[in-house]
């Protein structure tokens, strides 16, 4: 297969996972919602404290998968200034998918300035001290330690590791930052917007032809402000406001139901 077979294949396997993204967050919320219905009317709720655990997990493990397989579309981008098949087998030649995503920046930040490519070279100094560039390299590579835990949370759950999990050797029970950090469903939502922006940022680096413009970095740098905005909206999320439309929809759902009832009666 050619490369562009390639992007075909990682864009529509994209779509489908999108799909089941939305699938799953629909589902949990619709969960939600109806728990709490059931609660603020005293009924014995017919859902479980599980089952939203299971469908919040469900949705993480998706989201986590969705950084491989939005790096898999990133490599195969068609642009005249994107990677060459040579550079596309050294990025999917390391083991770790922090190491595919940072070496791939790397790389595309040395196409873009000028740099000389080395594997696991920090290119920091090579910008002028106090410059939006370097503050911009700086600030991206800072987000590849989400992305490392995001990872690692998807390689657990993959492995069926979905309520205990166990460090590499299986010898000890561990545990992670990510669902301290991720542990609703609105946190995680906005988490996917976030990996969303900072792989838009690493596709311009790597295919936008117009590096040379003098607003490309500024431009970048608005897009990092609004994923660092984001990383802010997550630690003051307020999960009671966020679930009040999915009560709302139970109820109507409920009202609905009573009307139809009414009628054939």
């Amino acid at each position: 297969m050619i490369k562009e077979d390639y992007y075909k294949i990682y864009q529509s396997n994209l779509i489908m996972l999108e799909y089941q993204i939305k699938s799953v967050k629909k589902t949990t919320q619709t969960m939600i919602g109806r728990k709490i219905w059931f609660e603020d009317n005293n009924i014995n709720t017919n859902v479980s404290e599980e089952e939203i655990k299971s469908g919040t997990q469900l949705f993480a493990f998706l989201i986590c998968s969705w950084l491989e397989a939005r790096l898999m579309k990133l490599i195969y981008e068609g642009s005249s200034v994107a990677f060459s098949e040579c550079e596309i087998s050294k990025i999917r030649n390391f083991r770790k998918m922090k190491d595919k995503w940072r070496e791939c920046f790397l790389m595309s930040i040395c196409k873009c300035y000028g740099f000389s490519y080395s594997e696991y070279t920090d290119y920091s100094s090579s910008f002028s001290s106090g410059s939006v560039q370097r503050q911009n390299y700086n600030d991206i590579l800072s987000f590849f330690d989400d992305i490392e835990e995001a990872i690692t949370i998807r390689n657990r759950l993959a492995h069926g590791q979905w309520n205990i999990q166990l460090n590499s050797d299986n010898t000890a029970i561990i545990e992670h930052q990510f669902f301290d950090k991720y542990d609703n469903i609105q946190k995680l939502d906005i988490l996917l917007q976030c990996y969303r922006e900072i792989a838009d940022i690493i596709n311009s680096y790597a295919t936008y032809k117009d590096k040379l413009n003098p607003n490309f970095d500024n431009i970048m740098q608005k897009k990092i402000v609004s994923v660092k905005s984001k990383m802010t909206r997550i630690s003051r999320s307020k999960f009671d406001k966020y679930v009040k439309p999915f009560k709302q929809i139970e109820e109507k759902k409920r009202e609905m139901w009573k009307d139809y009832k009414h009628e054939q009666s």
